[in-house]
């Protein structure tokens, strides 16, 4: 996994980014120990495609790796912020680990082999 770290840092730095601005927004009040889950919960998900794609080269990119699951994480993450009611913490972790899902898929997309439609 030549970028293993480089998704890691971009997980952990989007979930305590994204934890900080849902407190702000949703009017929340900071917890550590929620934020070291959601953070935790992002970390997981920004080295979860390489996981079950191993990148062993850079026609590693199948399905887990498409714009097309992206979309569905995309969806995963977006719920907690429309539910109309708070969202149970759960709820809200699946959510984080859909956002750094996405940012693996966002810093594979910005390289010459790009992301595949469907894969």
């Amino acid at each position: 996994m030549p970028n293993a770290k480089q998704h890691a840092l971009v997980g952990l730095g989007v979930g305590i980014v994204g934890y900080a601005l849902y407190c702000h927004f949703s009017d929340h009040e900071l917890n550590l120990g929620e934020a070291v889950l959601a953070t935790g919960a992002c970390f997981l998900g920004s080295i979860c495609p390489d996981a079950l794609e191993s990148a062993l080269h850079s026609w590693h990119r199948g399905p887990c790796h498409s714009v097309a699951l992206g979309g569905v994480a995309g969806r995963f993450a977006l719920l907690p912020l429309l539910a109309s009611q708070p969202p149970a913490f759960e709820a809200l972790l699946i959510g984080f680990f859909a956002l750094g899902y996405i940012s693996h898929l966002a810093i594979d997309a910005q390289t010459p082999r790009c992301l595949p439609l469907f894969g």
